[in-house]
């Protein structure tokens, strides 16, 4: 009897696969930050690619101001794609704290870096 229930269940299980709808259980579905970041921005990076753009609205704003707007989108980037928050920034070469922003034409900044590690 105890081999007919099992198998009961077994059967049930296999013929639900697929059919019953499971939540995703994402660690960075929703990754946000603590407090409301300063400035609007977005990443760009070709699909697989460890290299990256992150465009920030930052109208003039010194880097100091506009960092952690930045460093917030590449590192979710970085995590999801590569499984690992470092990242190599496009700096003034000798100082890598120093990174390098290319105005885009439309009054925004863009900051070019790459994920490193994995």
């Amino acid at each position: 009897m105890r081999h007919v229930i099992l198998f009961v269940l077994l059967a049930v299980t296999v013929a639900a696969c697929g059919r019953v709808p499971i939540p995703r259980i994402g660690l960075f579905d929703r990754m946000v930050p603590e407090t409301r970041l300063p400035y609007s921005a977005r990443i760009t990076a070709p699909r697989g690619a460890r290299s990256f753009d992150v465009v920030v609205a930052s109208r003039g704003a010194p880097l100091e101001a506009v960092r952690d707007t930045v460093r917030f989108h590449a590192t979710r980037h970085c995590l999801i794609g590569f499984g690992n928050s470092a990242i190599r920034w496009n700096a003034v070469p000798g100082d890598p704290a120093r990174w390098i922003a290319q105005p885009d034409g439309r009054g925004r900044d863009v900051y070019s870096g790459t994920c490193v590690g994995r």
